[in-house]
């Protein structure tokens, strides 16, 4: 269909063949008709034969039944460089003639869903035969550090996680693998089965003998993939919070950090919620629904020096470290008071602490032990005890979550027993964990603050604790003794290893 207009001339190409449904030995898998319209700028001379060059590269596309949706291209003499935005691809001539617009075009013509671009690469190779040798991949993949591209996860084909040669690589065994498939089972096959169904089968076929498993995938499965206000990869659990997957720049992320992050993250919110769920299930569903609408972005400024922030008047949780989102996540399920930081703080360390056995809460158990060794020297003569035990557990490699709180709040508590300057002493590690405002005249630091409030829950039990948080109670109408005097009482007994 041809149409002209003032500002552009539109081509309207139709891909799908409606004959599909009848060639030999063909399912009807429920295409859908696509078009590719082609909007060329006023001043750009262009001749039918460019027109006709686009329809011919297309008729493999045509003569597939892969379903399909409309998209545009903008042809424009001045254009450098192939870009897209949306449904929309805009390009010059030349990269009409040198063949580049193909394979992008043909990528965001496939309708599948938005995690499975690894198969639109798949079946753009097999359509245009554009798969290479596997003996270097071979190679490739024969570096256990190199296989996590076998989860075919979509991180591994977004430019903002990837460096272009990786992105090469990464779109090179995503054809391989996908040819293998095809071949052996069909087109149908590749269209509807998992990244993982095959895979083994298909390094065994190159003669690799290792196997590879996927340890996040029924836990990713969870997740709904999009894009949105820019971000390329937007992940959204069945707990409706959403991850905007902009990859922050201090944990030198990489793909395999954001799945595990993703998958971690996950199963850490429903072990807290269970938990509640468990011991105070009045409370599960207010703070199940605290959480929905919450939106995690990593690329946001965080107004905080201990690089995260949880913002609830926009419902969003702000991080600059992959290791401070659970964290954070707890501040959005239980309702922060402005005027008890201690519990804020008390109650996101404690139900982190849940989840001290997953991989990224013990990341964040190890930096803070080194940042602890690196003010340790500052603790003065009278304190060396606590100094000699930081130091060997850092040196035994033991990242034990309970005994680092533990010697930290310790020593805290004897400083200010003893009136020590806690600021000049241990230096930078104070101005990141005891920025806690004061309440009736105590200080507490993020690891007193979690401490207390574990006390707390196992004098009084959870649902206690929490009807003190959720409603509008003095704290010592909740817990029948005043603040200082339940202070001072913690003290004693934490003091003592009484618990």
């Amino acid at each position: 269909m041809f149409r002209e207009s003032r500002k552009k001339l539109i081509w309207i190409i139709p891909v799908v063949s409606l004959l599909l449904c009848f060639l030999p030995g063909c399912k009807d898998i429920g295409n859908k008709e696509g078009f590719i319209t082609i909007y060329i700028a006023d001043d750009c001379e262009i001749g039918n034969e460019v027109i006709a060059e686009i329809y011919q590269d297309l008729k493999p596309l045509q003569k597939s039944k892969v379903p399909l949706r409309n998209v545009a291209i903008h042809i424009e003499d001045s254009k450098v460089g192939i870009t897209s935005h949306g449904m929309d691809m805009y390009c010059a001539v030349e990269d009409i003639q040198s063949g580049k617009y193909l394979e992008p075009l043909v990528i965001k013509s496939i309708e599948l869903k938005h995690d499975e671009i690894w198969k639109k690469y798949a079946i753009y190779g097999y359509l245009y035969k554009e798969t290479e040798s596997s003996e270097g991949l071979k190679e490739y993949l024969s570096d256990a550090d190199n296989r996590d591209i076998l989860s075919m996860f979509i991180g591994y084909f977004i430019p903002e996680y990837n460096t272009m040669e990786e992105i090469g690589v990464n779109v090179s065994i995503a054809k391989l693998y996908g040819k293998y498939i095809i071949d052996e089972c069909g087109l149908d096959e590749l269209l509807s089965c998992d990244a993982s169904d095959y895979i083994n089968e298909w390094l065994g076929s190159m003669g690799l003998t290792f196997s590879y498993e996927d340890e996040y995938k029924d836990i990713l499965k969870q997740f709904n993939y999009t894009e949105d206000k820019g971000y390329n990869l937007v992940a959204q659990t069945d707990l409706e919070v959403s991850f905007y997957m902009a990859p922050p720049k201090e944990d030198g992320s990489n793909v395999y950090l954001s799945r595990q992050v993703l998958a971690e993250t996950y199963v850490a919110l429903n072990e807290i919620l269970n938990y509640i769920k468990e011991y105070a299930p009045e409370y599960y569903q207010k703070s199940k629904a605290n959480l929905i609408g919450v939106n995690v972005f990593f690329d946001r400024p965080v107004y905080s020096v201990t690089g995260g922030g949880y913002y609830p008047a926009e419902k969003e949780v702000r991080v600059s470290r992959y290791i401070d989102v659970v964290h954070e996540l707890c501040h959005a399920i239980l309702p922060n008071s402005n005027a008890h930081q201690w519990r804020n703080e008390g109650f996101a360390e404690y139900a982190s602490k849940i989840v001290s056995k997953l991989s990224i809460y013990r990341d964040k158990v190890e930096k803070d032990y080194h940042t602890i060794e690196e003010n340790a020297i500052f603790i003065n003569e009278e304190y060396t005890e606590y100094r000699d035990e930081i130091i060997e557990c850092i040196e035994t490699g033991d990242y034990d979550i309970e005994r680092y709180k533990r010697i930290s709040a310790k020593v805290l508590i004897k400083m200010r027993e003893d009136g020590a300057p806690v600021e000049s002493v241990y230096d930078n590690y104070v101005a990141q964990y005891t920025d806690v405002p004061k309440e009736e005249n105590v200080d507490l630091s993020y690891d007193e603050a979690m401490f207390f409030v574990e006390y707390l829950i196992k004098k009084y039990n959870l649902s206690k604790f929490l009807e003190y948080c959720c409603n509008e109670n003095t704290f010592e109408e909740a817990f029948g003794v005043n603040f200082e005097s339940a202070i001072q009482r913690w003290r004693e007994e934490f003091a003592g290893d009484k618990w």
